[in-house]
């Protein structure tokens, strides 16, 4: 009996120690690491858009009306008034020309991690629509860093200001 009594006693010993080891190692923290994206963030500060993950994103912020118009029922023709000015084209197949948008492209980079790191250093520098998106180079997939959309000549007064802050040359680039 004695003999099995020193068993149980070894193995609870055994056991705890484990537990005095390995319990706070797993609730320590070691190991968790945060996205690097979110790291150092504020609240205020509008997210980084990663164009891979919400490809039509950009098609309904400029658009976001337009599942509504869907639904909307048909409107009425309207009649010409009387001084015979030709009344606004409404018809829903025709849509009014959009004029060009423009983005400041500030770099590219084969490391999702380095264009982090640019997208950081923007918004420390108070710059603002920043998003990044996947573009190909040499066949290898990048990460565009990019501001905007803004009309060109407010695109072409980022862009110095990008280059004069930051000592890049940033690329104004219509929006595709």
């Amino acid at each position: 009996m004695e003999q099995a009594i020193k068993y149980r006693l070894t193995g609870a010993i055994i056991l705890v120690s484990l537990m005095i080891i390995f319990l706070p190692l797993l609730f320590d923290g070691a190991g968790y690491e945060e996205l690097p994206h979110i790291k150092g963030r504020s609240a205020a500060e509008p997210p980084i858009v990663f164009e891979q993950y919400f490809p039509n994103l950009e098609q309904k912020a400029a658009n976001p009306g337009a599942a509504l118009e869907q639904d909307a029922s048909p409107r009425e023709k309207q009649e010409p008034d009387p001084a015979g000015h030709a009344a606004p084209d409404n018809e829903p197949g025709k849509a009014a020309p959009t004029p060009r948008q423009w983005i400041v492209q500030a770099g590219v980079f084969l490391e999702q991690g380095n264009a982090e790191v640019l997208a950081a250093k923007l918004r420390d520098k108070q710059f603002k629509n920043i998003y990044m998106k996947m573009v190909e180079i040499d066949g290898k997939p990048a990460h565009a860093v990019r501001l905007g959309p803004f009309d060109e000549a407010e695109a072409q007064r980022i862009a110095e200001q990008v280059g004069r802050k930051l000592s890049i040359n940033a690329d104004v680039k219509v929006k595709q």
